[in-house]
């Protein structure tokens, strides 16, 4: 069941695949180069940014002034991913990914068949099932704000003067929930850039649906629609 389970090999896939890009990274930029220190450092904050745990075993700041660009990348690619749906991490969910993939696919490959032909996805949790329409539009769906809200806090980011490395991480680990820094977050950090990134906690860890459907509760109650 884990062999075929769809989420399960996109995951395994996708932690081994940002861990070799993360020690390429690390290997290049000359901040590690024994195995075991790639390993212990580079792998380690990968998964647990893949994860949402939120461990590190090293200072934050050396994500920005000792691993490079492309280590760094890596890891702001994992928390942006997240982990598998129903687990306590946050970010995209590697299903809504996979969804995401297949539905493309699935739109090539009719773009190429005959009119009258069918082509069929298929994603495999739990049972073996057929890809419809309504599930690729909402892994779509939420796989686009889900950016929109990693963009956002960079911008704020951007605006308070931080590079657009160390914004674009904090933002994606304040909206995915994970809990890596590269120092930005702190108790003396600017008063709006706090209140963005609680927000993106917030809606990143209820999701969009439960967001907008309060939203759209607290509107109508305001209107007397209630």
């Amino acid at each position: 069941e884990l062999r075929r389970d769809t989420e399960h090999r996109l995951l395994l896939v996708s932690i081994f695949g940002l861990s070799a890009v993360t020690a390429v990274g690390l290997a290049s930029s000359g901040a590690y180069t024994t195995v075991d220190a790639l390993i212990r450092r580079g792998m380690f904050q990968l998964v647990s940014a893949h994860t949402g745990t939120g461990f590190n075993n090293i200072p934050g700041r050396l994500f920005v002034t000792q691993w490079g660009t492309l280590a760094p990348a890596a890891i702001v690619l994992a928390m942006g991913f997240g982990g598998m749906a129903g687990s306590t991490s946050g970010g995209i969910k590697l299903i809504r990914l996979a969804i995401a993939g297949k539905g493309l696919r699935q739109t090539l490959r009719y773009s190429m068949l005959p009119r009258d032909a069918t082509a069929l996805e298929f994603v495999h949790q739990g049972q073996r099932s057929v890809l419809r329409e309504p599930a690729v539009r909402s892994a779509y769906m939420i796989l686009v704000l889900y950016l929109v809200l990693y963009a956002f806090g960079a911008a704020v980011g951007l605006f308070y003067g931080y590079p657009f490395t160390e914004a674009m991480f904090e933002s994606t680990s304040a909206a995915a929930a994970v809990g890596l820094s590269v120092g930005i977050t702190g108790p003396s950090m600017q008063r709006g850039l706090e209140v963005v990134y609680i927000l993106q906690m917030w809606i990143g860890r209820l999701e969009f649906i439960a967001a907008l459907a309060l939203f759209g509760f607290v509107w109508s109650t305001v209107r007397g629609r209630t």
